[in-house]
């Protein structure tokens, strides 16, 4: 994988850096990686010593005081390989997985994004694993104009932003990303300019893990919520999204609409993607606590709320799966606790026995890091 940089943006959790590395490196990760980090200057002293070590082919690159999409922009063009992906540094790479997306990345020149299977999971204090979630597990989306990539993209959305990019179609993205949007118009806007700019392949092959441990918390992360609290905030910032969008689809040649024409239609397809997130026994529970006076902060974390939100964007298991309850598998040292939703989700094949088992195989080689494992500073 000489072809391919792995991008790690990093910030005060030097523990989950040094366990990635180290997890990287029994993995035999041959592949470049480029260590984004923006931690305070004790932090940065440690991960600069951890990296002094790492059998790896990597780079350290050190960003203080600066805003994320920033670092990830000027991180990014620090890339010289073909090929690139992004991995948070409480998140997984399956290497496997990754070296199968890769090879279909380079034979299709019309892909802009190759993805396996992403899953969810949570370590435990004891040292075992939870399996959450399986997600990003969508059909392969290879329309031949961006209005009908961008149309299937929205049908169900899924992010691509855990797959393999062509280096220079990322770079394009993120020069177009306006670093003040709020963290949900980025997403977006990354995954619409992805479709853009050529197919979106999904391979049923698991390729990424994402930690449900503690993260950063965001404000209007989910389109529902940013309407309830600033519905002008949104709109407002919608059109500065649609107008980005409209000039990313007339440059491309296999766009087959008049200028006058995109608008209109990126509204239709982003109002089915907000109504989809906004289902109709969740607008009932909100305008019940809105004229019972309840403030919005109190009444948002509901399960009332979330449970049916997941439900609207396919995170959940099959009905037959409800009844059955979590199974635990034993692999290497430790245990893995399989949720419904991982090993039935609705709308997806149970991953086989064999892929799980390779999955597994690939965990038990993450060893999250004692604090005291980690080098001072």
């Amino acid at each position: 994988m000489r072809d391919l940089t792995l991008i790690v943006p990093t910030y005060n959790r030097p523990q989950l850096l040094a366990a990635l590395l180290e997890y990287l490196e029994i993995e035999k990760a041959d592949c470049r990686v480029l260590v984004l980090d923006s931690s305070r200057p004790d932090v940065l002293a440690a991960n600069r010593n951890r990296m002094m070590t790492c059998g790896l082919d990597a780079e350290f690159l050190e960003f203080p005081d600066l805003d994320p999409t920033e670092k990830w922009r000027r991180g990014l063009h620090r890339v010289t390989t073909p090929f690139c992906a992004f991995c948070a540094d409480d998140d997984l790479v399956i290497v496997e997985g990754v070296r199968r997306c890769l090879e279909v990345l380079r034979s299709n020149p019309m892909s802009s994004v190759v993805q396996g299977y992403s899953f969810t999971f949570l370590p435990r204090p004891e040292g075992d694993i939870e399996l959450n979630n399986i997600v990003c597990f969508r059909p392969t989306i290879d329309d031949r104009t961006p209005l009908r990539r961008l149309d299937k993209l929205f049908e169900q959305y899924q992010a691509p932003s855990y797959g393999l990019f062509r280096t220079p179609a990322l770079w394009r993205i993120f020069d177009a990303l306006p670093t003040e949007m709020k963290i949900l118009t980025r997403e977006l806007l990354w995954s619409a300019l992805t479709a853009i700019d050529g197919h979106l392949v999904r391979l049923p092959d698991f390729s990424y893990g994402r930690c449900m441990g503690p993260s950063a918390d965001y404000d209007c992360w989910h389109p529902l919520e940013w309407f309830c609290k600033n519905p002008d905030g949104l709109f407002t910032e919608y059109l500065r999204y649609r107008d980005i969008l409209t000039a990313a689809m007339m440059r491309r040649a296999d766009n087959d609409l008049q200028p006058e024409e995109i608008p209109e239609m990126l509204d239709l397809l982003h109002l089915r993607y907000l109504a989809r997130h906004a289902p109709d026994d969740v607008l009932e529970f909100i305008t019940e606590q809105q004229i019972a006076g309840v403030d919005f902060a109190e009444y948002w974390p509901r399960h009332e709320i979330h449970l049916p939100l997941y439900d609207a964007a396919g995170v959940a298991s099959s009905a037959e799966a409800e009844t059955l309850g979590t199974l635990t598998m034993r692999s290497g040292e430790r245990s893995y606790v399989l949720f419904p939703s991982f090993y039935a989700p609705r709308g997806l094949d149970p991953p086989r026995l064999d892929s799980v088992a390779r999955l597994l195989a690939s965990l038990d080689k993450y060893r999250p890091i004692d604090p005291g494992r980690v080098p001072e500073a």
